[in-house]
């Protein structure tokens, strides 16, 4: 998948999970405002945050090449 799809993807998931987007670069990263705490999520490798990954449906957070946590976009739908 693309980067900018990825971004797309990414702000639907974090709006419908009560995100609210401050800053948007297509295939760069999302910033987002939840629970009184500022999120950087990075697709670029140059944005900052955690980073992003998709495979098979499942978004990956990292935070220093750790992985943080996954999501399971089948069970998003």
């Amino acid at each position: 998948m693309s980067r900018e799809k990825l971004s797309n993807l990414l702000m639907a998931w974090l709006f419908a999970n009560g995100h609210d987007i401050t800053e948007f670069n297509e295939g760069v990263g999302i910033t987002s405002h939840h629970k009184g705490k500022v999120w950087r999520f990075d697709l670029s490798g140059g944005y900052g945050g955690l980073r992003v990954k998709y495979q098979d449906m499942i978004l990956y957070f990292y935070k220093d090449n750790k992985l943080l946590t996954q999501t399971d976009l089948n069970e998003f739908t």
